[in-house]
């Protein structure tokens, strides 16, 4: 490919980033604004194709191999729709055409999911460098998916495989979800979710050293305790780990997977505490011992890069 950089774009819900990057994973060149996503999404594609015009600017056009945008929700990667955003407020938004056709000039234009694109940046400069079969689980505000297959992205129906976080493991008796379901596995491994067992921990009456205020718990607070020592904290966290660890068996009994990579705000700060129980699970359900991956901290440090691969993954491909 005679284009040596890339332009990425991460979509959040209420912060836009872009960067230009290098095929070595150096960024050349970056961007921050608000999203707007309450102006509507003809501001926000706008928006994005201003701050991407804006990079365009400082290198040739012929030196771009074109640009990748990787939003939040559940993205038909292979259409670039978004089809449903809930913290953005969309539901089947073209969000890939309506970018290109905003920019001042002619790129090839891709979306997809924020973590199916931050799997891939794992893949080309980070934690699962090396390896063509991984998962990366992100958790923040909610739990995140994306899935690597002969190092490209495995996407499946609509692409739903990036929402396993989605994945009711108790529809019937489970934690109702932001979206609108029971069960899933969000409700259980998220940082809300989080500070919501222990709080309800504390009030069922279990003692804690350090947590005793359950009105001021905060992710960060917990995790703090957790790595002091508190029981309190050590369960909630243990519990988080089993139910992830639920969810990585399936990815890993399907796809083989190397390595599992934990990502996002609360999971890189926690891989080394969720490892034991991510791992005892995986131990339990997946019949070959030899089959088991080991769990690492995701390194990528910027979104915006993982979302410039998928440019180089697809163009390598089409």
């Amino acid at each position: 490919m005679s284009e040596p950089f890339a332009i990425g774009v991460d979509l959040g819900a209420t912060k836009l980033a872009t960067a230009l990057v290098a095929r070595d994973g150096a960024v050349l060149a970056s961007r921050h604004t608000p999203t707007g996503a309450g102006e509507g999404f003809e501001r926000v594609c706008q928006r994005i194709a201003g701050e991407v015009d804006a990079l365009l600017a400082t290198r040739s056009r012929e030196e771009v191999a074109g640009v990748a945008i990787g939003s939040a929700g559940l993205v038909d990667g292979d259409a670039g729709v978004v089809r449903w955003a809930v913290n953005l407020g969309w539901k089947d938004v073209p969000l890939a055409g309506e970018v290109a056709r905003r920019l001042h000039c002619s790129l090839p234009v891709f979306a997809d999911n924020d973590a199916n694109a931050n799997a891939l940046g794992e893949g080309f400069f980070g934690s699962a460098r090396g390896c063509s079969h991984y998962a990366l689980f992100t958790i923040g505000s909610g739990l995140g998916s994306g899935l690597v297959r002969d190092r490209r992205i495995v996407n499946g129906t609509l692409g739903m495989v990036s929402n396993l976080g989605h994945y009711a493991l108790d529809r019937e008796h489970g934690t109702p979800c932001p979206c609108g379901r029971r069960g899933c596995a969000e409700t259980v491994v998220s940082g809300p979710s989080l500070v919501a067992a222990t709080r309800a921990m504390l009030a069922a009456g279990a003692r804690s050293s350090t947590l005793n205020d359950s009105r001021e718990l905060t992710s960060d607070r917990i995790v703090a305790s957790a790595r002091a020592g508190d029981a309190v904290a050590m369960l909630a966290i243990t519990n988080l780990s089993r139910v992830l660890g639920e969810v990585a068996s399936i990815a890993a009994a399907v796809l083989g997977l190397e390595v599992i990579i934990l990502g996002g705000g609360l999971g890189a700060a926690t891989a080394d505490l969720l490892e034991p129980g991510v791992t005892r699970e995986l131990s339990r359900r997946l019949p070959i011992p030899q089959a088991i991956p080991p769990v690492r901290a995701a390194t990528l440090q910027s979104p915006a890069v993982g979302a410039a691969c998928i440019v180089w993954t697809r163009l390598a491909t089409a």
